[in-house]
């Protein structure tokens, strides 16, 4: 994604500074921002492998950025009010919310404002 290092560095600082309000235990900080990090990742690979590298490919994970802020915030209440300390569960929870949350937004967007090959319908 030609964004730019600012915003590889900023999306998981805010991530952080969603999961400190909440409170949430350590794992559950590293599951969410190991989250983040497969989504770059996976934006990275469709790039690499792509016939014509696109410029725009990183408005697609921007506009999925808002689900995955959404799951962000459903697990991290999970967790707090569940009071959940497990190195497991936490870190769990905190991978599959951002990751659950950011492929919801991603359907959404791949039907309504771009167009994804297999998740366009």
């Amino acid at each position: 994604m030609y964004i730019g290092i600012w915003y590889y560095l900023l999306i998981p600082i805010i991530t952080l500074l969603i999961t400190w309000g909440f409170k949430s235990p350590p794992l559950f900080q590293t599951g969410a921002v190991l989250g983040l990090s497969i989504t770059f990742l996976i934006y990275l690979s469709l790039n690499w492998n792509a016939e014509r590298p696109e410029g725009l490919l990183g408005l697609g994970h921007l506009f999925s950025l808002p689900g995955a802020a959404i799951g962000l915030v459903f697990s991290a209440y999970f967790v707090k009010m569940r009071n959940i300390f497990g190195a497991s569960i936490g870190f769990t929870l905190g991978l599959f919310g951002v990751l659950v949350g950011f492929f919801m937004n991603q359907v959404v967007v791949c039907n309504t404002v771009m167009w994804c090959g297999l998740l366009s319908l």
